[in-house]
């Protein structure tokens, strides 16, 4: 890390607050500049097909609790060649239902979705979308034992006559959806897809709960009304038996070929997939339906960029639909992998909320006006995600991150799972131990920290729960016995996943082991951004305000998270004594639990609290406070 220019222990100088505000605001400027430019749908989002291939899937006969709560244990490594750190668990949990189906409101407004990219004549892309919300609750239904077959409600989408564009009037509002000439079968699925409400649901049936599909919907309002049409034969009666997830794949497949939409239709898995997370931050998704007959996309004319062809319905390529669905799953997750675009390594703690409101100038004065500027923004910072952060533009997944700085850093958003799994670096706790000269008497508290987790010494179910490590230096004679044992271990330290565990039913472990995952590189954009530095940029200091400082509270967090067991160190006197962390009284009665402990400080307000516990931890070693 840079050196900062430090007014106390703790506290940056305004000068070094500054330059990380400006340090972040260029960043985030040039990124904005070139998507300004060039605000064109790289095809390479649209690559799923090889995108975390080592992420693992959810089992058939997996078995949830009661509450539909999946508790898996994995299993990790952290260190390379003459090293004799053991294996150690960690614990994942991930809900895999939904209480509720998530909203979908159709509307006629096209500038809400990045039309450019998906059609502004044609209604493609919801229709997709709510196919693969059918599919994906399809699957999840064959993967869960206990849950319900999928079944169709009374609820469905009108069938009329066959009309062409010129016969609709300019009053009629509907979508008509064009079939083709489909099964009876086919002509039913799509009237349960596209139905008003819910046209079809399935669950794990419970006495008490409706524990649905993540994937579940429901069309809350009929501004725009859809309506289907095709061929004149399958006006007659409809199949009642719900098409299975291979019938919906065909049927999909088979529109997507009909209207020569594969561009729409693998955005709308995209999109699909990130509905889960829309559930999370309980936030209703809007979806463009155009007021008028879907048209057929023409073929692909001369000098157009070619279209990756939709190979998601082969056979073989089920192995990696379930390792999306297994992501899109665990909403915390995939919003864990979606929040990385915004963390920035080498940044320290007391000072981290400097980038994050210069990165905040830039979201919201140039990039949250345009979604085609900002969705390519984000694509440009951390490519090897952009396909779900094509979803997430769609699914208006980041309205949520920028309401504020602090739902940039998030609260409790580091999960080491997601992350191994996607090969993403959200957390300065998954980059490698420095190398340490063996006459060092001291070790930094970045690396302090890491080695303390990954010794397990004591044991820790989770990492800090906020990405920024700390600044300063620890005498190895005062840390921890894991951290003293291996500060000069010739052996390269770092997190490393191994396996993972499921419960099945009857009792039965489904065990699944990978290959190391690297970790994405950034380096690519940061030399495309060095080669803009000549750029002239004007910094926009409107966000700068240390009195919004969340340094302060992620500072606390990690002294908490580090020092919960055995205090302070001696040396640590005057950090002990700071304001930011022994900053409450002992009249404020409000406990924290540590979350090196296993709690949860969701619900807490992290401003506070914490200072007051860390100052009176008890004394456990003798050169502590």
């Amino acid at each position: 890390m840079t050196p900062l220019e430090m007014e106390d222990n703790l506290r940056p100088t305004d000068k070094a607050y500054k330059a990380i505000y400006e340090k972040a605001y260029k960043t985030w400027y040039r990124l904005w500049a070139g998507a300004a430019k060039d605000y064109s749908l790289p095809l390479t989002c649209l690559e799923a097909e090889q995108l975390f291939i080592h992420h693992p899937v959810l089992p058939v006969g997996l078995d949830p609790d009661d509450s539909g709560l999946v508790t898996a244990k994995s299993t990790w490594i952290s260190s390379e060649g003459c090293c004799d750190i053991p294996p150690f668990e960690q614990t994942l949990q991930m809900v895999v239902i939904a209480a509720t189906p998530t909203p979908i409101i159709l509307t006629s407004d096209p500038s809400l979705t990045p039309f450019q990219w998906v059609g502004k004549d044609d209604g493609h892309l919801t229709v997709l979308v709510l196919a693969w919300a059918y599919a994906l609750s399809a699957r999840w239904a064959e993967i869960i034992p206990r849950a319900s077959p999928i079944e169709y409600t009374t609820s469905q989408a009108p069938w009329i006559a066959r009309r062409t564009t010129d016969e609709a009037s300019e009053s009629d509002r509907t979508t008509v959806v064009n079939l083709g000439n489909p099964s009876s079968e086919a002509a039913r699925w799509w009237a349960a897809v596209l139905a008003p409400g819910e046209g079809w649901r399935t669950a794990i049936p419970h006495v008490r709960w409706r524990l649905l599909s993540p994937w579940s919907v429901i069309k809350e309002s009929n501004s725009v009304p859809i309506s289907i049409t095709g061929s004149p034969s399958c006006t007659g009666a409809y199949s009642s038996t719900p098409a299975s997830f291979e019938m919906a794949m065909q049927y999909i497949k088979d529109y997507s070929t009909f209207h020569n939409t594969n561009t729409q239709c693998r955005a709308a898995l995209a999109a699909a997939l990130l509905l889960p997370v829309a559930r999370l931050d309980k936030r209703k998704i809007m979806l463009y339906a155009a007021p008028r007959p879907c048209k057929r996309r023409l073929l692909q004319q001369p000098g157009e960029k070619s279209e990756p062809e939709a190979s998601f319905f082969e056979e073989h390529c089920q192995p990696q639909f379930d390792r999306l669905l297994t992501l899109s799953a665990n909403a915390h997750g995939m919003k864990t992998v979606l929040g990385s675009v915004f963390y920035e390594p080498g940044i320290p703690a007391n000072i981290c909320g400097a980038w994050l409101q210069g990165t905040m100038a830039v979201l919201q004065s140039k990039g949250a006006e345009d979604l085609h500027i900002l969705g390519r923004m984000l694509f440009d910072r951390s490519p090897h995600i952009s396909y779900l952060w094509l979803g997430g533009i769609i699914t208006g997944a980041h309205k949520d991150f920028l309401q504020n700085t602090f739902y940039l850093l998030g609260l409790n958003r580091i999960d080491i799972h997601a992350a191994a799994w996607t090969g993403t670096l959200l957390s300065f706790i998954q980059e490698p131990v420095s190398p340490s000269h063996h006459d060092s008497k001291s070790i930094s508290r970045a690396d302090e920290c890491r080695l303390m987790y990954l010794t397990q010494e004591p044991p820790r179910q989770f990492p800090p729960i906020f990405p920024y490590p700390l600044l300063g230096n620890t005498d190895i004679k005062d840390a921890d016995l894991g951290v003293q044992l291996h500060a000069h271990c010739p052996g390269k330290h770092r997190l490393q996943f191994v396996s993972i565990t499921w419960n099945c039913i009857g009792g039965k472990k489904d065990v699944q082991r990978t290959y190391p995952i690297p970790v994405a590189s950034r380096k690519h954009v940061i030399q495309n951004l060095h080669e803009d530095e000549d750029m002239a940029i004007e910094v926009d200091y409107s966000w700068l305000d240390r009195e919004k400082d969340h340094s302060e509270d992620v500072t606390r967090n990690l002294f908490t998270w580090m020092r919960d067991m055995d205090g302070f160190t001696i040396a640590e006197r005057d950090i002990r004594q700071h304001e930011w962390i022994d900053a409450f009284d002992s009249s404020d009665d409000e406990s924290v639990d540590p979350e090196g402990d296993g709690g949860s400080t969701t619900g807490l307000n992290t401003a506070g609290k914490m200072g007051r516990w860390v100052a009176n931890t008890v004394t456990r070693r003798c050169n502590s406070l």
